[in-house]
C-alpha cells in the first residue's frame, strides 16, 4: 500500500445551505433555523434520485428562531427516506441544522461545504457479536448541480496507507448513502467476533461539486461530521473543548490528520485550569494522530470514583513549512463495560471568528445546552472580550453576559433554565473558537450543536 497525496484545490462554495437526509432509521427529522435575514425561509426537499420531493416555507419572527419537524415544514409533497434539504440561501438561512434520531439517539448535521476534494475525518467500524460495542460509519454524498458525478472514495488507515477504493455514481441533484462495513467489508480486517474492524478516514474526489457527511452509529449514540476541504492551515489551530472523568466517565479523543504531502511535526498544548500540558507528535503524509487526551499528554488523575471532572482546550502549532491538518474531537460518555452511552464529535482545523451562532438551544425537562469558547491567541497580552446572548424563538433576549478571555483562555456555560426553543449568538472583539452541545442530565444523550459563522 502507499500513502495518498491529499493536497488539492477546492472549488468555490455553492451558495446554498444544504443538509443531509441519511438513509438510516429515524423516528424524526427536525429542522432548526435561527436569526434569519428575512422573515420567511424557503425549504426544498430532494430525493436521492434528484427529484423534488417536497417544498415549504418557514416563517420566523424577526431575529427569532424556528425548530420544527421537517414533515410539518413541507407544504407540498413529502419527506423522502433519503436525500437532502436545501434552505434558501442568505446569511440568516445558513444558520440551519437538521436533527434526527430514534430510541434516544440524537444526531445533528451542520451545513456542508462544496468542493471536488473532501475528507471525512473519523471512520470507525467494529461489527459482529459486539452487542453495545457495535459501531459502523455511514457516508452521505450530495451532488447539488445539474450534472451527475463520479465520486471516488479512498479508505485510508491511521498510517496514511490506502486500504481500499471504490467509485460511485451520484445522480444530478441527488445523493448516495454508503455503509462502510458493507461497501468495503471485504477489505477490512476480521476481528474474530464475526465481524470487521477499522479506524481511519475517507479521501473523496469528484468530477463535479459535491458535499459529504459521515455518521458514526452505535446502538446507543450517533455523531455526524461534515466533509472538510484539505489545504494549508495557519497555526495555531484551536480545539476549543475536551472533557474527561466525572460521574459520567467522559472520554475525549483527538483525531488529527496530516493532509500535506510531507512529514509534519505538531506541538500540542492542553490548557487545564490555568496549567499547561505539552506533547509533540510527528506525522507522515496522510497519517493520523488518534488518541485520548489523557494518553497524548500523559495526564494522570486521582483514582477515585467518580474520578475528577477535567475540561480544557488544546492548541496545536507547527514549525513545519506550510502545515496542512484537519480532524475532529470526539467526546464520549462511557457506560458499564466500556460501551459508549452517548457520543458527540465536532471538526477541528477551521478558522476562528468574531461572530458565531448556535442555531438550537433548549433547557429544562432534563435537557441542557452548553457552549465552550476558547481564545486561540497566545501572544498578545490584551484580553478578548466576548458577549454571549441567548434568544427565545420569538427573538426576545433571555440572557446576555460578557466574559473576558486571557490569551489561551476559555469559558464554558449553560443557557438559563426554561428555554423551550431558542438559539445562542456569540460575538467578540478578536477571533475565538466555539463549540456547542445539547444533552440530557443523564449521559444517555449528548450531541454537538454546530457553531456556524454567519
Amino acid at each position: 500500500m502507499h500513502s495518498v497525496s491529499i493536497g488539492a484545490a477546492v472549488l468555490a462554495i455553492v451558495f446554498q445551505t444544504i443538509l443531509p437526509i441519511f438513509e438510516t432509521s429515524t423516528d424524526y427529522l427536525g429542522l432548526s433555523i435561527a436569526d434569519p435575514s428575512t422573515g420567511a425561509v424557503g425549504v426544498t426537499v430532494r430525493s436521492s434520485d434528484g427529484t423534488v420531493a417536497g417544498e415549504g416555507t418557514v416563517s420566523i419572527d424577526p431575529g427569532g428562531q424556528q425548530a420544527r419537524l421537517l414533515h410539518e415544514v413541507v407544504e407540498t409533497g413529502a419527506v423522502p427516506g433519503a436525500g437532502w434539504v436545501e434552505v434558501e440561501s442568505g446569511n440568516g438561512a445558513r444558520n440551519a441544522v437538521l436533527a434526527f434520531g430514534d430510541a434516544g439517539r440524537l444526531a445533528m448535521a451542520a451545513p456542508g461545504v462544496a468542493g471536488r476534494t473532501l475528507l471525512l475525518p473519523d471512520v470507525r467500524v467494529a461489527t459482529g457479536f459486539l452487542e453495545l460495542g457495535y459501531t459502523d460509519t455511514l457516508v452521505h454524498i450530495v451532488v447539488p448541480g445539474a450534472g451527475a458525478a463520479t465520486v471516488t472514495l479512498r479508505l485510508v488507515g491511521m498510517d496514511g496507507a490506502v486500504v481500499a477504493s471504490a467509485s460511485v455514481l451520484v445522480p444530478a441533484g441527488g445523493s448516495r448513502t454508503l455503509t462502510v462495513s458493507e461497501t468495503f467489508g471485504s477489505f477490512l480486517p476480521d476481528n474474530g467476533l464475526g465481524g470487521r474492524t477499522f479506524r481511519g478516514y475517507f479521501h473523496l474526489e469528484s468530477d463535479q461539486d459535491m458535499l459529504a457527511w459521515q455518521l458514526i452509529e452505535t446502538p446507543l449514540g450517533r455523531a455526524v461530521l461534515e466533509g472538510a476541504a484539505p489545504g494549508i492551515v495557519s497555526t495555531p489551530v484551536m480545539v476549543p473543548f475536551f472533557v474527561f472523568g466525572g460521574e459520567s466517565q467522559y472520554r475525549s479523543t483527538l483525531n488529527i490528520i496530516n493532509t500535506s504531502d510531507t512529514e509534519v511535526t505538531l506541538d500540542l498544548a492542553a490548557d487545564i485550569d490555568g496549567g499547561e500540558w505539552t506533547a509533540s507528535r510527528t506525522l507522515a503524509p496522510g497519517a493520523v494522530l488518534g488518541d485520548t487526551i489523557q494518553n497524548i499528554f500523559g495526564i494522570l488523575t486521582v483514582q477515585t470514583f467518580p474520578p475528577p471532572l477535567v475540561s480544557g482546550a488544546v492548541r496545536i502549532t507547527s514549525n513545519s513549512p506550510a502545515p496542512a491538518i484537519t480532524g475532529s474531537m470526539t467526546v464520549n460518555a462511557i457506560g458499564q463495560g466500556g460501551y459508549n452511552e452517548s457520543v458527540m464529535s465536532y471538526p477541528v482545523g477551521g478558522p476562528s471568528g468574531t461572530s458565531w451562532v448556535l442555531p438550537f438551544g433548549v433547557s429544562g425537562g432534563g435537557y441542557f445546552t452548553g457552549y465552550a469558547i476558547s481564545n486561540p491567541n497566545a501572544l498578545l497580552t490584551v484580553q478578548t472580550d466576548v458577549t454571549i446572548e441567548v434568544f427565545a424563538a420569538d427573538g426576545s433576549l433571555v440572557e446576555s453576559r460578557q466574559v473576558s478571555l486571557s490569551p489561551r483562555g476559555m469559558s464554558t456555560g449553560l443557557i438559563p433554565d426554561g428555554v423551550g426553543s431558542g438559539f445562542i449568538r456569540i460575538s467578540s472583539n478578536m477571533p475565538v473558537r466555539v463549540v456547542g452541545s445539547v444533552g440530557t442530565s443523564d449521559p444517555a444523550t449528548l450531541e454537538r450543536v454546530p457553531a456556524i459563522a454567519p
